[in-house]
């Protein structure tokens, strides 16, 4: 999906647009079921893909307008929706035996790609707005299940990927306007549910494995291009959203033998920069913002139980890693804001807390600002128990392994100057993770549990100011990284013997 203006000249004197927009929705369902005396399988299958590219462009052309009507927007945007919904689901009843089985894989891979260059564009009473947004949603329910007289399994496999990358880039372009925001959002999210349940008079298995995998590369990029805003704000963003939701279940009953066992890997992955480079100039009557952001949320939870006659085991593990980089920078550039008389609205600007709400806490900022910010808000969980008449073998571990950087940076090849506001350039990366692993067996001679919990953490979080500044006011120059960890290993077992 394409809008473009290339090779053109126009006079808007309304509002005008350049629009790339799809929107794209999948809900399916596979269902498998089998009965038998003797034998029964079971079986279903879900394989989702949504894909594709949008682009809006401006290229080589010039826009203006006559100067006299105001209060429009020139829009340059490109937006990708994508949401599946996904079931698979499985059961099997037999006389001996039965084995039910679901599998589901789910794929967004989508770009959004929003570009102005080598055009000019003169609208000084309306508002320049160029703006990519990516915006993807996976739900997932994954479950099989059976039962026997003699032997059953029941097992799901879940694979959930969102890749989707989401740029704007101005290069060689001069943009004159009331204001102009240049901004790119990206947001992934994934709700899932895998689960194996099996129950059988001698033996059973419930097995689950999910592999969630949610990567958002964000870029809003001024390359060697004059942005004015002669009146208000000129606004450079670049905003990641991820949110995960996932819980892998396995559990099993038996006479003789039962084993309940689930694994959960999560990969969270992105880069968020909003980026001022190579000879470019930026003024505004009011505030200059350039900031890049990255917010993560998980809730994960791997469980297993398992109960038997003779001999019960249940274990579980969840994987967590995460490797996202911030990057709000100036480079080589000439950033200028000169307040007419006082400051207006100004712009709002992460500060690195949350509001009472959980949401991010915003306030105005003035003058020029760089700003780099990163959340990180974790729960990862896993719990494994098992109960046998004789032996209860139960398990569990949770590893989560982190690499977060965050960087505001004004360089030395660039000049800042501004009047009656203030320069800062603020990085603040907050990280608050709870992290469980627990396990409880019993067995009528033996009970065996271990739970075990491992925690890797770097964190590099920079703001640094080396370029040319003239302010009459405040240059603030600030970096915060805070960390809330709670970790949590814990064990219980009881046997009648030992």
């Amino acid at each position: 999906v394409s809008a473009k203006i290339l090779d053109s000249g126009l006079m808007v004197n309304g509002g005008a647009s350049v629009s790339a927009t799809n929107s794209s929705n999948i809900s399916a369902i596979a269902a498998g079921a089998a009965g038998s005396r003797n034998t029964a399988l079971a079986g279903s299958v879900s394989i989702n893909n949504i894909e594709g590219e949008r682009l809006a462009e401006i290229s080589s052309s010039t826009i203006g307008n006559d100067g006299l009507s105001s209060g429009n927007t020139l829009a340059v945007q490109s937006t990708s929706t994508g949401n599946i919904k996904s079931l698979a689901g499985a059961v099997a009843g037999g006389g001996t035996a039965g084995v039910g089985a679901a599998v589901g894989a789910n794929l967004i891979s989508t770009q959004a790609t929003t570009l102005i260059r080598n055009s000019v564009l003169n609208v000084p009473n309306h508002t320049i707005l160029a703006r990519a947004t990516q915006s993807s949603n996976i739900d997932a329910i994954d479950a099989g299940g059976a039962g026997a007289g003699s032997y059953a399994g029941g097992g799901a496999v879940a694979v959930n990927t969102i890749t989707t990358p989401a740029t704007v880039r101005v290069e060689f372009a001069d943009l004159d306007a009331a204001r102009i925001t240049v901004m790119s959002i990206n947001i992934g999210t994934i709700d899932g549910l895998s689960g194996g349940v099996a129950g059988a008079g001698t033996a059973a298995v419930g097995a689950a494995l999910s592999i969630n995998t949610i990567t958002l590369n964000t870029t809003s990029k001024i390359f060697d291009s004059d942005l004015t805003a002669i009146s208000t704000d000129v606004l450079v963003l670049a905003d990641n959203v991820t949110e995960i939701n996932s819980i892998t279940a396995g559990g099993a009953g038996a006479g003789t033998f039962a084993l309940g066992g689930s694994v959960s890997i999560t990969n969270l992955t992105g880069r968020s920069e909003a980026l001022v480079q190579s000879g470019s100039n930026l003024r505004a009557s009011d505030t200059i913002l350039v900031t890049a952001s990255d917010d993560v949320k998980a809730n994960i939870l791997a469980g297993a139980a398992a109960g038997a006659g003779t001999a019960a085991v249940g274990a579980a593990a969840s994987v967590l890693l995460t490797n996202n980089d911030v990057v709000a920078s100036v480079s080589g550039s000439t950033l200028a804001a000169n307040p007419l008389n006082v400051p207006g609205d100004g712009l709002p600007m992460y500060t690195g807390k949350r509001n009472s709400s959980g949401g991010r806490e915003q306030l105005p900022v003035f003058g020029v600002a760089v700003a780099a910010n990163s959340f990180e808000k974790i729960v990862n969980i896993a719990a494994g128990a098992a109960g046998g008449g004789t032996v209860g073998i139960a398990g569990s571990v949770s590893v989560q392994s982190m690499d977060e950087t965050t960087a505001a940076l004004i360089d030395d090849g660039s000049v800042v100057s501004t009047r009656s506001t203030d320069v800062i350039v603020h990085a603040v990366d907050r990280t608050d993770l709870l992290s469980v692993g627990g396990a409880a067996s019993g067995g009528g001679t033996a009970g065996i549990g271990l739970g075990g919990d491992g925690t890797r953490l770097v964190k590099v979080t920079t703001a640094n100011l080396s370029g040319d500044i003239d302010s009459d006011r405040d240059v603030i120059v600030r970096s915060t990284a805070s960390e809330i960890v709670t970790s949590l290993a814990a064990t219980a077992a009881g046997g009648g013997t030992a």
